[in-house]
């Protein structure tokens, strides 16, 4: 295994396609304090129903009968629950989708591969990475045309990427695991100001968990634990498996069902439904967890420990090829199929 940083200053972006950028100040990897927080009584008793709330199809844009094999589709969020949407039948264009009014218009862009992407308040950009191209369009938040683009150096292979954001510090994180590496990027610029070598199979995700900018890498059945604050030395690493979500406020990690401490990695617990944690809704006090049961997708809220369930419904899905957003705000869970279905369900 092999572990590498290199720092860089002034290059790093290969072409950088975006009008009237301002020179940024530095990045500043320094620890935060921890998101305010404060425990709430919680009832064992209490209950959480999941509505059943709008649907919209996109079959009109697209001709189901085109292919038969299997497709892939993958769903972003931008500023106030705007969706944007990638499939395979529309090569070429992003789906901008209004959940207020369910209504959609598609966007034209070079070429759409699978999609991620990322709303920062403080910069009011959204920013959706490529897969296809390897490049971070700037959406403008509210007419959702395309303002530039960052095209990563190289050329790198994107399959499989990554995405994680910072949002405190507004850095993105991309992990190339056909390239054996994670680029650190800072977003108002696009400069990629740090490279981490390390080797990697198959598919991987990342996570950031941001009070003490660690960053978090599951690959091959290890969670990959890295110092931000120190060059992004590799100062842990944990065997475990499965989907990861990071509680910022209650300095907590999940890794599929298991709990660990975000402090000292410690496993602390697991959850008793579902095999992944969606989201953390803290305004409610209750966390979302996505499970399988004889075949059937299953939504579960359970208590902020993950030990007392509160609620379930059983959704038409297929759990490991749909794509979940969870909106705090509005307690509404989004369900792309990758295709041409999009469901969301209230969790009140």
């Amino acid at each position: 295994m092999k572990i590498k940083s290199t720092f860089k200053i002034m290059l790093g972006i290969g072409v950088l396609a975006l009008l009237g950028c301002q020179a940024v100040a530095p990045l500043s990897f320094e620890e935060q304090d921890n998101y305010e927080w404060q425990e709430k009584e919680q009832s064992s008793t209490r209950s959480v129903q999941f509505y059943d709330q709008e649907q919209f199809d996109l079959e009109n844009y697209m001709d189901l009968n085109e292919k038969e094999v299997e497709l892939l589709g993958s769903v972003a969020m931008g500023k106030e629950e705007n969706l944007y949407l990638s499939t395979d039948l529309r090569k070429g264009e992003l789906i901008h989708l209004d959940p207020h009014t369910f209504s959609s218009v598609p966007l034209e862009l070079a070429t759409v591969g699978l999609i991620n992407g990322f709303y920062s308040e403080n910069l009011n950009k959204t920013f959706i990475y490529d897969e296809g191209t390897s490049t971070v369009n700037l959406l403008h938040p509210d007419k959702h045309h395309v303002l530039g683009l960052y095209v990563l150096p190289n050329n790198p292979n994107s399959e499989n990427a990554s995405l994680a954001y910072d949002y405190t510090r507004e850095v993105l994180y991309i992990a190339l695991p056909v390239e054996n590496k994670i680029l650190v990027m800072d977003v108002r610029d696009g400069m990629i100001w740090d490279t981490i070598e390390q080797d990697l199979t198959g598919e991987t995700q990342v996570m950031v968990y941001e009070p003490a900018a660690k960053l978090l890498l599951g690959n091959n059945g290890e969670i990959m634990i890295y110092d931000g604050l120190n060059d992004f030395e590799l100062i842990k690493t944990i065997e475990a498996q499965g989907e990861m979500y990071v509680d910022q406020a209650r300095d907590v990690f999940y890794v599929g069902t298991v709990i660990y401490d975000a402090l000292n990695y410690e496993k602390i617990g697991e959850i008793s439904d579902g095999n992944r944690v969606l989201a953390m809704d803290h305004e409610d006090y209750f966390l979302v967890t996505l499970g399988e049961n004889e075949g059937q997708t299953i939504l579960y809220a359970l208590s902020p420990t993950g030990e007392a369930s509160l609620g379930e419904k059983e959704i038409d899905f297929d759990l490991n090829k749909a794509t979940y957003l969870y909106e705090e705000k509005t307690h509404l869970i989004y369900v792309y199929d990758g295709i041409s279905k999009v469901w969301s369900y209230l969790a009140r």
